[in-house]
């Protein structure tokens, strides 16, 4: 397990490697710390961006009508899909900064884990590739990297034992937590199954797309599940607010 400083046009960002099974780096778990105790709340967000109900524009203005006065640790995938060198297209992962950005004045961390899935490296003098078209996003404040070994990669849901083991110790440490999901694939609705299999709220935004339409039919009205609709923010805030994620 490693440590590491990568220097971005907007500042630094802490880049955490560690094997899968090692201790979890105490820099990124005690991020917690960093926030008042009253706001010790943790939301990973998870979803995809693939046959999108709604353009980028709307799915962000959507996040920032929800999380309107959140503080806290946003928590979430932590790269970025590139499209050139100076371009990126839309994903999940982009949301976080946009909700901090909005919300100026609160107290906001924003994690990142992903698996290592190809070749990392740094291009130039500030950008860390995790492959051939990510990038580490250079928005998020610590980011963790998770591999098998120094020679090997994961599946792209490699992560998530790691991520649901620091859910776990936020969560022991006196923090509330959940998970929201937004459209999403096969990692998503896997992401939507340990979030139940280990006691964390799940919100899940109806119409969104692809596999949490499955985690919507599946598990709606389960104790823990709450189910937003697309396109009306005040669905998913009322859930967050039930929870006392928001206050």
């Amino acid at each position: 397990m490693s440590n590491r400083t990568i220097k971005n046009p907007t500042g630094s960002v802490g880049m955490h490697f560690m094997n899968l099974g090692d201790r979890l780096p105490v820099e990124y778990t005690m991020a917690l710390g960093q926030l008042n105790e009253t706001n010790w709340n943790v939301i990973r967000l998870a979803g995809g961006h693939k046959e999108l109900q709604e353009t980028p524009d709307e799915i962000y203005q959507f996040f920032i009508d929800v999380f309107k006065g959140y503080n806290g640790i946003l928590f979430s995938g932590g790269t970025r899909s590139l499209k050139g060198e100076n371009d990126f297209g839309f994903m999940i992962t982009e949301v976080a900064a946009k909700i901090r950005e909005a919300n100026s004045s609160n107290q906001i961390q924003i994690l990142g884990s992903f698996p290592r899935t190809g070749q990392p490296g740094l291009v130039g003098q500030s950008s860390f590739m995790v492959n051939e078209w990510e990038a580490a996003n250079p928005t998020y404040d610590r980011l963790l990297m998770v591999q098998k070994d120094p020679t090997k990669t994961l599946d792209w849901n490699g992560d998530l034992p790691e991520y649901f083991n620091a859910m776990n110790i936020w969560r022991k440490a006196g923090a509330k937590t959940g998970i929201t999901c937004y459209n999403g694939g096969d990692v998503s609705y896997e992401e939507g199954v340990l979030a139940i299999k280990n006691n964390h709220p799940l919100f899940l935004v109806r119409g969104s797309g692809r596999r949490c339409e499955e985690l919507v039919r599946e598990f709606q009205g389960r104790p823990g599940v709450w189910v937003a609709e697309l396109g009306k923010p005040e669905t998913l805030r009322n859930g967050l607010l039930k929870f006392g994620l928001l206050r």
